[in-house]
């Protein structure tokens, strides 16, 4: 019961999310939301705060430092797996294509399917691995997934034909992951948790200060808060996938089970979230990246997209979630 409880959930989410019927007169006071949103820029303590909206009632959008660029870390699986369900669409996959992952396959950080892997090549659809990749934020599924479509060119090509400017893949995370925390080139014993841990402890202080700074102004991997809500808004509107696909897609990402103190804790009872976070790990008390993009649907049935970025901040991990949190409680109060 449980299971057919969830799936009517998920099945009504992405029904709302695409045939909601459009209402009226819909935009945001944007003198107060300007207010709020400077006013939240400054508990980001030494980081940036990035915000991109869109009303999909009627397409009105508003953002701060909308054009800027910000680190994506997992908000990046969100154009791999839109490349990965493109193919399905174009027939270059099937989503109950089996995909076999040995050793060499797994990658570096979080990931479930690297911390169950056996010894023994084990094998995943390729639904399972945008599951793994999107609900879990899972590492190794989201490199495979890259690997699959063709490689981080081909995931900026697509975002590039469907007119998504400002958001870029330019590395599979095994790379992404040990630049930014000041690591050299990656080692498969990393994907051993107590093995990255280790060799993190033995960088000096300067080495990890060097790779902060370096990420936090590298162009790679990185979106502008405008590009970030229009891919999602994109994919709401049916402009990028086919209709079951995009009813695919929006499934999974109605289950994701990470972020739960970001966008979710900022909207009233009665809404539904589909979205993806990202998160770096911290280096020297900064958290280089603290994200989460995704579709609001409010009780009213009133639909919202949301992309917020905080970049370099020096504040708790619990005040950057709720920093997101309180973005997202502003952006609704300004459209009422």
């Amino acid at each position: 019961m449980h299971f057919v409880r969830t799936m009517f959930t998920l099945t009504t989410l992405v029904s709302t999310i695409l045939f909601c019927p459009i209402a009226a007169n819909a935009e945001f006071r944007t003198d107060a939301l300007r207010a709020k949103i400077e006013a939240l820029d400054k508990k980001s303590g030494s980081g940036r705060l990035g915000v991109g909206l869109v009303d999909l009632t009627d397409g009105d959008s508003w953002s701060w430092r909308g054009d800027e660029s910000f680190p994506m870390q997992s908000v990046y699986k969100l154009p791999i797996a839109l490349a990965a369900l493109k193919a399905v669409d174009e027939g270059r996959r099937n989503l109950d294509e089996r995909i076999s992952l040995g050793r060499e396959d797994l990658s570096i950080q979080w990931s479930p399917i690297a911390r169950e892997f056996k010894g023994e090549p084990a094998t995943y659809t390729v639904r399972q691995l945008l599951e793994h990749a999107l609900q879990q934020s899972d590492n190794t599924a989201s490199d495979v997934l890259l690997r699959l479509v063709g490689g981080p060119g081909s995931v900026t090509a697509l975002l590039r034909r469907h007119g998504i400017d400002g958001m870029r893949v330019d590395r599979p995370e095994r790379e992404m992951q040990p630049e930014v925390l000041g690591l050299p080139p990656f080692r498969p014993e990393w994907t051993n948790e107590a093995a990255l841990t280790a060799a993190l402890n033995d960088l000096p202080q300067p080495a990890k200060r060097a790779a902060l700074a370096a990420y936090l102004a590298d162009g790679r991997d990185t979106a502008t808060p405008k590009a970030a809500a229009h891919l999602l808004a994109k994919l709401a509107r049916g402009e990028l996938l086919s209709k079951p696909t995009t009813r695919i897609f929006l499934d999974i990402l109605a289950g994701t089970r990470t972020g739960g103190s970001r966008i979710k804790a900022g909207v009233p009872e009665g809404s539904t979230v589909a979205h993806k976070t990202g998160t770096a790990m911290d280096v020297l008390g900064i958290g280089p990246a603290v994200n989460d993009a995704g579709l609001v649907t409010l009780p009213e049935r009133r639909q919202l997209v949301v992309a917020v970025f905080v970049a370099g901040s020096d504040s708790s991990p619990a005040e950057r979630e709720r920093l997101i949190a309180d973005v997202t409680r502003a952006a609704i109060e300004a459209l009422r």
